[in-house]
């Protein structure tokens, strides 16, 4: 409570003290708007967002370190392939070679042929495992296959055994030839179906890869955001404190200035709690 013996000059130091004291609360009003509880608002929502990126940003490289794993596979499937494409050439090769030359050493790339091609061909079934019609395919090519390796036995005998008249008219009969097209054609359908699966996986992982790259390219924006924000809101609070400091110790200067005595006493004990040099001198 303010007290002071009533003059004109009293009133207008009073006065100058109410217009502190609205100055003050205005600052203060100012310093609730941008305080601590918006700022907790504000933070809540900015670690809420990291959160969803954080997430998504976990799902994104879960799912792109999936599809390169599986693109990975599916190379593996058409390496397995070519190399059965290379090991059926193999045996083509030796039979004409021995069939036009009687020459065994033309047969040299055929010895192990056989085991190569069930080697390959358990590989290529054990990569595509998962896909029935990877399957299906692979073992129509293993039924083919077999037939071919042993229509080019029967070749290689005749050759052996009966000269080149007879293996000639094994050969004439086709069914090698018919043999070798279908095996062509099996390992192409398969190389077809593995690059389709490459295609749509290299597809998949470029987007996962654009949304990892957009997740992290936001969160970037929101952690600049977070700390401009906070060294915006440092620099209002420093301005604001120093603005009420200041009202306050203007307001203080007022009040012992004031030329005639001015108290201020607790309403409920009486108790004085500020006085100005005037009372002190005029009641000391």
């Amino acid at each position: 409570m303010l007290s002071a013996p009533r003059s004109g000059r009293f009133s207008r130091v009073v006065a100058w003290g109410a217009r502190l004291s609205r100055l003050t609360v205005r600052v203060k009003a100012v310093e609730f708007r941008v305080g601590p509880k918006q700022w907790r608002l504000v933070s809540t929502v900015l670690a809420l967002l990291w959160i969803l990126l954080a997430v998504i940003a976990f799902e994104t490289t879960r799912e792109l370190t999936r599809e390169l794993t599986m693109m990975s596979h599916t190379n593996e499937v058409l390496s397995k392939l070519s190399e059965l494409q290379a090991r059926t050439n193999d045996v083509e090769t030796a039979q004409r070679g021995f069939l036009i030359t009687g020459d065994p050493t033309y047969l040299e790339p055929q010895r192990g042929a056989g085991a190569d091609i069930e080697t390959l061909l358990a590989e290529v079934g054990r990569l595509t495992a998962d896909n029935p019609d990877q399957q299906r395919l692979g073992a129509e090519l293993a039924a083919t296959l077999a037939r071919r390796i042993e229509q080019s036995g029967r070749v290689v005998a005749a050759r052996t055994t009966q000269g080149f008249d007879a293996a000639q008219a094994i050969v004439r009969e086709g069914t090698g030839k018919r043999l070798h097209d279908e095996v062509r054609a099996k390992l192409g359908e398969m190389r077809a179906h593995e690059r389709q699966l490459l295609e749509r996986r290299a597809v998949s992982s470029a987007r996962q890869r654009n949304l990892l790259n957009v997740s992290l390219a936001v969160a970037l924006v929101l952690v600049g955001l977070g700390l401009l924000g906070s060294v915006l809101l440092g620099r209002i609070c420093i301005s604001t404190e120093q603005r009420l400091r200041l009202s306050e110790a203007r307001y203080r200067e007022l009040f012992q200035a004031a030329p005639t005595p001015v108290w201020v006493v607790d309403q409920e004990t009486g108790a004085f709690l500020f006085v100005n040099q005037a009372s002190v001198a005029h009641y000391g």
